[in-house]
């Protein structure tokens, strides 16, 4: 068997999504290093789509993230199909729900997460590193690790999912970079009113965004109330508009989604909802209840925290980075991933940005040979 020809020796920093799809494809024809601030690979992975791994949507557009007009650009060079077509070369097969959610026939993320293992092979994996310092001197050196490498590939995430105390120093690394402000996006809204009884509860509802008095977005779903608010795959969404603007929020929801008041004047509202609920409604008149069961309002308090969120609007400014995701300065040095200030919404948006860039990685990289 011929020797594989070696070409550059790349550095991927981030053992998620897009570090490990672009050190599938970039171990064809490069010496691949891949550190990772973790004991294994593949947290953000094994925990997206409640473990069924919603890896990507039907529906990808730049409408679906913060900064559309950086997406638009990016996706007409990564077209889903390219993403699509990365999944079958390693043997991920996929299927559509009826929202356009993409999970792996498997349903499984540790299958997804698998089959991105067994193609790095060839990748050498340094876990439990972490990364303090990358310095530039004709190659980039990473600490005090002996090897220099040609490019370096920054895909560490984000803080978000963290708890608290692991939560400090991870973008200390990029210090000679401008970060946007970072914020908790995808997560529940703490709100002002005393909910605590409901804790627990689920429901379909529709559900209203209302900015300063003016009904901004709609959309339906189901919603979970928690003791000092609500979350929901709805309500990230919606939070997912919340963390961009600026304002006074409050939520409207119809928790009684397909009928009208006049359907259920004839029954006890104890029949008819979740005991839960029925308790909650005592206090009220059955005018009252049958109300707020059409119009439940919640004024917001803010976003519950980092560690409960998803994922984190924030990070390293496109104003650094080129289209291709090159540092403008040094354009061996790449991004990818949730690091930079790019968050889409729930639904597999977030997790395709990441494939998505990893492939961009490589297609760049590759181009420098």
């Amino acid at each position: 068997m011929s020797a594989r020809l070696i070409f550059m020796k790349i550095a991927i920093l981030g053992a998620g999504a897009c570090g490990l799809t672009a050190a599938v494809l970039l171990s064809k024809k490069h010496d691949v290093y891949v550190f990772e601030r973790n004991d294994k690979p593949g947290r953000k992975i094994l925990a997206t789509g409640n473990g069924k791994a919603n890896i990507s949507n039907t529906n990808i557009d730049e409408s679906f993230y913060n900064n559309p007009l950086f997406i638009r650009e990016l996706y007409s060079v990564v077209k889903p199909k390219m993403v699509y077509d990365f999944f079958k070369k390693i043997g991920i097969y996929t299927y559509a729900d009826e929202e356009g959610r993409i999970y792996p026939y498997s349903l499984s993320s540790q299958n997804v997460l698998d089959k991105l293992l067994d193609n790095c092979k060839l990748v050498k994996f340094y876990y439990n590193f972490t990364v303090d310092s990358l310095n530039y001197k004709n190659k980039w050196y990473i600490n005090d690790f002996e090897v220099p490498f040609d490019h370096v590939i920054c895909a560490t995430g984000s803080i978000a999912g963290i708890i608290p105390k692991k939560q400090t120093g991870i973008y200390d690394y990029l210090s000679f970079l401008d970060l946007t402000a970072l914020k908790p996006a995808l997560c529940g809204f703490k709100v002002f009113e005393d909910i605590r009884t409901l804790s627990g509860f689920r429901s379909k509802a529709n559900v209203k965004l209302i900015k300063d008095g003016q009904v901004i977005h709609t959309e339906a779903g189901e919603v979970i109330f928690k003791d000092e608010g609500i979350s929901g795959i709805v309500i990230m969404n919606l939070e997912a508009i919340y963390v961009n603007n600026l304002g006074k929020y409050a939520l409207e929801l119809d928790l009684l989604p397909d009928v009208e008041i006049i359907d259920v004047d004839e029954y006890e509202i104890s029949g008819i909802v979740h005991p839960k609920l029925a308790k909650f409604l005592e206090k009220y008149s059955r005018l009252e209840a049958l109300k707020i069961l059409k119009a439940f309002k919640l004024y917001i308090k803010g976003t519950y925290d980092f560690a409960d969120a998803q994922v984190v609007c924030g990070g390293v400014s496109l104003t650094e980075i080129t289209p291709k995701l090159e540092y403008k300065q040094n354009k061996t040095l790449h991004f990818g991933g949730e690091v930079i200030d790019v968050n889409g919404r729930c639904g597999g948006y977030n997790l395709h940005f990441a494939f998505a860039s990893g492939i961009l990685n490589w297609l760049v990289i590759d181009d420098d040979c």
